[in-house]
């Protein structure tokens, strides 16, 4: 677990999740930097009420590589919100 991290997406010009930094200290003070670069990306809907972006992620983490995957989870109207905004629509 990590108590103190700061997560930040990057995205491409459509909004797209390209790549992931995680940073943070658990809770015996070691520190974690990770970078993900997401290799591919299937959005489905769910439910009615989540759309989810998954990603096959190739992962590094201090240096060691590894792959594994990310999700992000969205309720329908979470999703309009941020990519209207995202794509200056609003």
């Amino acid at each position: 677990m990590l108590p103190k991290a700061v997560v930040a997406s990057i995205r491409e010009a459509a909004g797209k999740p390209s790549r992931l930094r995680i940073t943070g200290v658990d809770e015996l003070g070691r520190r974690l930097h990770a970078e993900g670069r997401r290799l591919n990306k299937l959005g489905v809907p769910l439910n009615p009420n989540m759309l989810s972006i998954n990603c096959l992620t190739e992962w590094e983490f201090d240096g060691v590589p590894g792959y594994g995957e990310d999700h992000e989870n969205w309720t329908p109207a979470e999703g309009r919100a941020f990519f209207r905004e995202f794509l200056g629509y609003r």
